[in-house]
């Protein structure tokens, strides 16, 4: 029967806790109006249509891919819809207890003399800025990705990871989170993926290995 092999999921792993640090060490040393304007503050026409466009790959999409799953194999499927659904729950409770302001209105609250960059199309959100929920899905379906498909495969590990970084980045270029937004949705992301793989191990069901088109093959024959 085959396993998640979590413990070869490292090289993602490892990125992931090695951004955070950084990030954390960032937070401490930096005001989080000049660390958002630092890391924004780099930005072109050809760079907004990009983020623009990239940032979605952290919305209801992955629910397709689920699907997909489910005719190669149910519990890969699981895994996907139990990580996303869990993540995403807890981000939106975390998001409506803290109502943090995103910085649309940090700003315009505290350095009203700060003009953000504003990326034409995209409509600046208000409230609700922590956790990233864009990120937290993107890093639960890459997690989720790599225990399946890239467990021992390091460069698809690290192309997962800095996918999924890329959709993080997208929400503090577009300014609608702050980077402890992002690092916070990640680390929801990830662990959500990880915690599911560990118990979808344990179960020995055989109906996990099975899917759609097993179950129609069986029934052609």
């Amino acid at each position: 029967m085959k396993q998640y092999k979590i413990k070869d999921c490292y090289g993602f792993l490892s990125l992931l806790i090695i951004g955070v640090i950084a990030s954390a060490i960032a937070l401490i040393l930096l005001p989080k109006h000049q660390l958002h304007i630092s890391i924004t503050a780099h930005h072109s026409p050809a760079a907004d249509v990009f983020f623009r466009a990239y940032t979605h790959l952290g919305e209801a999409w992955v629910w397709a891919l689920a699907l997909i799953f489910l005719f190669i194999r149910f519990k890969d499927a699981i895994l996907i819809i139990a990580s996303q659904l869990t993540a995403g729950l807890f981000a939106q409770i975390i998001k409506h207890i803290y109502n943090a302001p995103r910085p649309k209105v940090y700003f315009a609250q505290l350095f009203p003399e700060i003009t953000l960059h504003q990326v034409p199309d995209v409509q600046l959100h208000s409230w609700h800025s922590f956790p990233s929920g864009h990120t937290t899905t993107a890093f639960a379906l890459f997690m989720a990705l790599t225990c399946i498909v890239a467990a021992r495969n390091k460069p698809l590990q690290v192309l997962f990871f800095f996918m999924a970084l890329l959709v993080a980045y997208s929400r503090i270029y577009l300014s609608q989170h702050f980077l402890i937004d992002v690092c916070a949705g990640a680390i929801i992301g990830a662990s959500a993926a990880i915690i599911w793989a560990h118990y979808l191990n344990k179960s020995t069901a055989p109906a996990l290995q099975s899917s759609l088109l097993k179950i129609k093959s069986k029934k052609n024959t």
